[in-house]
């Protein structure tokens, strides 16, 4: 029942019993004696509006879901904030946990926070090992009162968006020197930003080398380029996604490995000289 109508039929109940009812005793009644007949009525209003309170406090206890909470696409790899209400006498609740649901097998699927403050919103970044799917439902509950609860009215949606890597350098036609550092680069899209990634060296359609067996996803890294290679063209860097290796890229075109210049050898020969010299001042007179 609507809490002002409520309160205007206990006023009209109370005036009918008090003016109402005898009406030639209420006329006799002074000035003096209507003012404190009122006084008791707005008394009496004030401890039974107290009451009304009261039960729609525990009527009202509870916890809906606002977001997701039926219709949403949120993709594997980004941040969503989950939200929900949480009434009057929920405020009381400290602590709620969160959880994600899989209609389909009636099972969680995960635990998205153990214990989190009763704020109404919690961030949450949609880890890359879910499994893509349209039956997911949010179910929060409270810590202290676990038959304090809501889940989604209706399903959301969880998708993977095909992950894509593009080589930027080197892409072809580069000079590269054995014994220098270089950086490889390159630009990801898709559901791939914490992902790691694998770099290899290829000549031709040939493996020749692993650059790195496991990276972190940063877009770049730097390679020094091993001295035992063969000098020629026609290498190419290939970028592998470690967890879905059907997202993968090559360089586009070959580049070119070469023996270090004379400059190099000899800046090469000076450092090794200079360690030398170093190691020797080290040594006992």
């Amino acid at each position: 029942m609507d809490k002002k109508f409520l309160t205007a039929s206990i006023f009209l109940s109370l005036f009918v019993s008090f003016f109402l009812i005898d009406i030639p005793q209420a006329k006799a009644l002074t000035a003096a004696e209507i003012s404190i007949q009122i006084s008791q009525l707005q008394a009496q209003i004030t401890e039974l509006q107290k009451q009304i309170d009261k039960t729609q406090l525990f009527q009202a206890a509870g916890f809906n879901i606002i977001s997701p909470n039926g219709g949403e696409k949120w993709e594997i790899g980004s941040t969503h904030d989950i939200t929900w209400y949480y009434a009057t006498s929920s405020a009381r609740i400290a602590k709620i946990k969160l959880e994600l649901y899989r209609v389909g097998s009636l099972t969680v699927a995960q635990t998205i926070v153990f214990s989190a403050k009763n704020s109404g919103t919690y961030p949450w970044k949609i880890p890359t090992t879910l499994s893509p799917s349209v039956d997911y439902k949010i179910k929060i509950t409270a810590i202290s009162k676990s038959a304090v609860t809501d889940v989604s009215n209706q399903t959301f949606e969880i998708y993977f968006k095909p992950a894509a890597f593009t080589i930027v350098s080197p892409n072809g036609g580069e000079k590269l020197e054995m014994g220098l550092t270089y950086d490889i680069t390159w630009n990801s899209t898709g559901s791939v930003p914490t992902t790691n990634v694998k770099l290899e060296l290829y000549r031709g359609d040939n493996f020749v080398n692993l650059i790195a067996k496991s990276i972190k996803n940063k877009g770049v890294y730097s390679w020094r380029i091993p001295s035992n290679l063969i000098a020629t063209a026609g290498y190419k860097i290939k970028i592998t996604d470690i967890f879905r290796p059907a997202a993968t890229d090559m360089s586009n075109n070959s580049f070119e490995i070469s023996y270090p210049s004379i400059s190099e050898k000899l800046k090469t020969i000076e450092n090794q000289l200079s360690s030398l010299l170093e190691e020797i001042k080290k040594l006992p007179k």
